[in-house]
């Protein structure tokens, strides 16, 4: 497994992902950990793999991204919410600890098809 290392924008990403792609051909999965990754890795597939079997998957949500997910280059990605993820379990924990109060679930959605339901999407 090896880790892009160009990671200060999705072109920077898309040059040092085709390298990668085009330099050992038995890759054919890449997994990106945020924007910049997911959407660069969505443009080297566009751009230099189209039709080729490779696929791509990661984190956040960009114009861009929702468009390579619609056009076929980018299978999924997670749309991270910071307030549920991180403050909000927080402050159930500061509540449980002080005054007993019991931690809420929160359930996020989880859409089936992603593809099919881009547009739902696009502001």
């Amino acid at each position: 497994m090896e880790t892009s290392r160009h990671r200060y924008n999705a072109r920077g990403v898309r040059r040092g992902d085709c390298l990668s792609l085009k330099a050992d051909p038995e890759i054919k999965v890449v997994i990106c950990t945020g924007q910049a990754d997911t959407e660069g890795a969505g443009l080297a597939i566009e751009r230099h793999f189209r039709g080729k079997g490779y696929r791509a998957a990661g984190f956040d949500l960009s114009p861009g991204t929702l468009r390579l997910i619609k056009a076929g280059h980018i299978q999924f990605t997670i749309d991270q919410q910071p307030y549920i993820q991180g403050y909000y379990p927080v402050i159930q924990l500061a509540l449980y600890c002080r005054y007993g109060n019991p931690p809420v679930e929160h359930r996020c959605r989880r859409i089936r098809d992603f593809r099919r339901h881009v547009d739902r999407f696009w502001h």
